[in-house]
């Protein structure tokens, strides 16, 4: 209340001394505590303004997402575009591997060979070992008794030879029609119709085999079987 007094007995001292020109010369009464309003007004709160990098920084975090979500799949792309293109080389070089032909003596034309449901023999058949019989006895020697009879011959029997067959194996038929030969590849050995191997001679060829024959005995070979 006091400071309330002494603001009301200012003013109206000013009013008597002829307004502010006469408060302006007379000299602020420094003992005189200042006057302080009741109540003053709070200061207003600057409201808060959003700056360039919180406006785009949404933004930059979508853009650079993107970007690496780009990256990746490029990656992923390349990756599997290299695997693709080795397989490939892989798939043609086994192809071009396939088409080589085998190293032997003869190579058989495949456009000009015969089908295997063909069969080819010899022309002849192989002339078959005879064992003569023995010969006649000797004369008898001067002195013996000429009155002695012969000693009687007996019958000598043709027997066949028995065939030794050794281990073979049939991996491939081929027949030429333009040079009329065929054959067969035996122990991986290319043996032309009516040629030898290991004493087995190839008599005839077929679609799913050979024939073949040891002295008089003769056998079939089926294809991708081995023989012993």
């Amino acid at each position: 209340m006091s400071l309330i007094q002494d603001a009301l007995k200012r003013q109206q001292q000013e009013a008597e001394g002829g307004g502010p020109k006469a408060a302006a010369s007379a000299p602020p009464d420094e003992s005189a505590p200042a006057i302080v309003p009741e109540s003053m007004p709070a200061p207003a709160r600057p409201e808060p303004q959003a700056t360039e990098a919180a406006v785009f920084e949404p933004e930059i975090h979508r853009k650079s997402g993107k970007q690496i979500a780009l990256i990746i799949l490029s990656c992923l792309l390349i990756v599997w575009g290299s695997f693709f293109l080795a397989g490939l080389y892989l798939k043609m070089y086994l192809k071009s591997l396939a088409q080589l032909p085998l190293p032997g003596l003869f190579q058989p034309s495949l456009q000009q060979s015969s089908p295997l449901g063909e069969s080819f023999q010899l022309p002849a058949e192989l002339p078959e070992p005879v064992i003569t019989p023995a010969a006649d006895s000797a004369p008898a020697i001067a002195g013996e008794d000429e009155t002695k009879p012969d000693a009687q011959e007996l019958p000598v029997a043709t027997l066949p030879a028995p065939g030794v067959w050794p281990r073979l194996k049939l991996s491939a038929v081929f027949s030429d029609l333009g040079s009329g030969q065929a054959g067969a590849r035996l122990n991986n050995r290319l043996v032309l119709l009516g040629g030898k191997i290991d004493g087995v001679t190839l008599v005839e060829i077929r679609s799913d085999g050979v024939m073949l024959k040891s002295g008089s005995a003769v056998r079939f070979l089926k294809m991708g079987a081995t023989l012993h």
